[in-house]
């Protein structure tokens, strides 16, 4: 097993990097699904039902991305 990453185009980083870096992005797209999800909670747009759909989608989804799908 190597010590770095390798992407498509031949690029090398340390695999250190790597994992900082995805984990970084994970945690942005789930802090984004979270908001949405509150959004979602908040807005008079859509009937309760659909509301708490709409919300509870966000935030599993938001949980799958951290990698904590209970």
């Amino acid at each position: 097993m190597t010590n770095t990453f390798t992407f498509p185009n031949g690029d090398e980083i340390p695999i250190d990097h790597y994992e900082y870096i995805e984990k970084f992005i994970r945690n942005q797209i789930a802090n984004d699904l979270e908001k949405q999800a509150f959004d979602a909670m908040i807005s008079n747009e859509y009937s309760f039902n659909d509301t708490a759909v709409r919300a509870k989608t966000f935030y599993y989804a938001a949980q799958i991305i951290k990698g904590k799908n209970d």
